[in-house]
């Protein structure tokens, strides 16, 4: 029932190091921020429209949410907002951008297979 809960109690240090995990907003938590970057891993997370985020500068930059140090990336695509959150710090902000993107490739195919083949 609870898909972040889920997440944090059954991915560890051993699969979380040195991967990236990409969520949507309805994952957004400071506790699975927390989780994953603890064990050595990376987070890109879409925030909620309504996240409160504290002085960032420009559109690639760096702030506090939630007593934390997160990257924050803004764009808009077709009249869209999209903020993410994240903890890879080195990657260049196009970067991030795709590695939020390639997951809808895989969002599309699962729903293509849901509904094809009656999963």
């Amino acid at each position: 029932k609870n898909e972040r809960k889920a997440f944090i109690d059954t991915v560890n240090e051993k699969i979380l190091s040195g991967n990236v995990f990409v969520f949507d907003r309805g994952f957004q938590s400071t506790k699975l921020f927390e989780h994953v970057a603890n064990n050595k891993g990376y987070y890109v997370c879409r925030l909620k429209n309504n996240t409160v985020l504290n002085e960032i500068k420009g559109n690639d930059g760096t702030c506090i949410l939630n007593e934390k140090k997160v990257r924050i990336i803004k764009y808009r695509i077709n009249d869209n907002d999209y903020i993410l959150a994240t903890n890879l710090f080195s990657d260049s902000y196009d970067s991030i951008k795709s590695i939020y993107h390639d997951r809808w490739r895989i969002e599309e195919y699962l729903k293509y297979a849901k509904y094809n083949f009656n999963f």
